[in-house]
């Protein structure tokens, strides 16, 4: 005969969503700065702070256009540095760019 009991979880889990207006195609975490990095259809990249759960930044491309895997999406993203300063993009508009973020929070 097989018992089977069910045991309770340990620890609670909870669940926090960083939501953008558009779909995504990458996510990238900064672990040493606790910040989160996403891109896709927006022709943007949203940055968040996991410890606040807010958007830090948002980076737009020049001339956004409506996505439609032809113009300027951006399919893929990557930190430069740990410090969370520059960030490079490419998307299937042919570009690849790289964003710089300065201490004060904004965008050079």
């Amino acid at each position: 005969q097989v018992t089977t009991t069910l045991m309770a979880p340990k620890r609670l889990v909870r669940r926090r969503v960083l939501t953008t207006e558009h779909l995504l195609y990458c996510v990238k975490i900064l672990p040493q700065k606790c910040k989160v990095a996403a891109c896709g259809a927006g022709e943007s990249i949203v940055i968040w702070s996991l410890e606040q759960g807010t958007v830090e930044h948002t980076l737009r491309t020049m001339i956004p256009k409506y996505c439609n895997l032809a113009t300027n999406c951006i399919m893929c993203l990557e930190w430069v540095d740990v410090e969370g300063t520059s960030i490079i993009s490419g998307g299937y508009d042919g570009n690849v760019t790289q964003w710089f973020i300065d201490d004060n929070n904004s965008i050079i």
